[in-house]
């Protein structure tokens, strides 16, 4: 008799560092016999995109939207969130899905409904420190959350049934290679030194703005030759010209893209990171112990890159610095310091 093929399902959306995760943990699923994988995002051009890049998946985009707080947009956003409610016990029943994993973010809401009626397992991820609010709901409603950090249980309900798992990075050994075999594939000179300036799956604003500043000091440097400079820069879609002139009229050689599709070759290439502090960077580039300079996004909305950032500057100080975007922002001299020690070291 022929073995019923298994179906899980990844719910997450909105950004490569909710479904680039996802996507690597149905990966490693498939490898134990659980063949098939529905993906269930928003109907950003974004989530398309990032799925479109794996043809093993099925993409099931849903329209919803985060709860409004408002009375008078509660009508309209109650009948899209029964709608996708509807729409999502469809996927579930047409792809015959036996178990859902979401990585957090309202769209997790209407596919748990339509889980909870077809009476499917149901299990959330929580990437960062502190955990968002639709996890913080699945787990009042006893979802099993499966966490990246010991602290995250501090912030749930105390009955939360929650399970410590590594985060599921996208990479196994077969990506790790030596610096000089990562510069030879990016056709970078082995005597360089080599800053990587990464920004996320949509880049950062606030770095491009940063190495602006900090390529000025090192136009003005003594201590740099900015023969012996390279750097790899992941911009975002809307500065790769931009970046790409300031650097050449600065006389710094770079290698500049709006997004590297093979980041694992771009991090093991570099001397020393630039990062936002996302769960999904840290977590890679620890796997490939990068030493890197963390400047977390600051808000008045969220804290949580600077809680990821933290619990990594603790375990490993040697590896990681940690810096206040604020600071940096008025004054780039300690970053730019930072980078002169990595250098004395190399050269050392």
């Amino acid at each position: 008799m022929k073995e019923k093929i298994k179906t899980i399902c990844i719910v997450a959306g909105s950004s490569g560092g909710h479904i680039l995760p996802g996507i690597a943990y149905a990966a490693k699923l498939r490898q134990c016999g659980q063949a098939r994988v529905i993906c269930i995002t928003t109907k950003k051009d974004l989530d398309r995109k990032i799925v479109a890049q794996h043809d093993w998946v099925i993409h099931c985009p849903l329209a919803i939207k985060n709860f409004p707080g408002l009375r008078l947009r509660l009508l309209p956003w109650s009948c899209s969130f029964v709608w996708a409610i509807i729409k999502s016990f469809y996927y579930l029943t047409r792809y015959r899905v036996n178990s859902v994993m979401s990585m957090g973010g309202y769209i997790s809401l209407p596919v748990w409904c339509a889980s909870k009626m077809l009476f499917k397992n149901f299990e959330a991820y929580e990437l960062n420190v502190v955990p968002g609010k639709a996890i913080k709901t699945l787990a009042r409603l006893r979802v099993v959350i499966r966490g990246c950090f010991e602290q995250t249980k501090r912030y749930l309900p105390a009955r939360t049934k929650f399970v410590l798992s590594s985060y599921p990075i996208r990479f196994n050994s077969t990506h790790k290679k030596s610096s000089a075999q990562a510069r030879e594939m990016l056709q970078i000179p082995l005597d360089r030194f080599v800053i990587c300036v990464v920004g996320g799956s949509q880049g950062s604003t606030f770095l491009n703005t940063l190495m602006g500043k900090i390529t000025e000091k090192f136009s003005g440097s003594t201590f740099f030759d900015k023969s012996a400079l390279f750097i790899i820069h992941q911009t975002g879609s809307d500065a790769v010209a931009e970046i790409q002139a300031m650097y050449q009229n600065a006389g710094i050689d770079a290698l500049v893209a709006s997004y590297f599709e093979q980041i694992e070759n771009v991090l093991q290439a570099a001397d020393c990171v630039v990062s936002r502090s996302g769960a999904g960077v840290l977590a890679e580039l620890d796997y490939f112990k990068c030493k890197a300079a963390l400047l977390p996004l600051y808000s008045s909305e969220t804290m949580h890159q600077y809680d990821n950032a933290l619990q990594y500057v603790m375990r490993k100080p040697d590896q990681y610095a940690l810096f206040d975007q604020r600071v940096v922002e008025r004054d780039p001299q300690t970053l730019y310091q930072w980078f002169e020690k990595v250098y004395a070291n190399k050269k050392s």
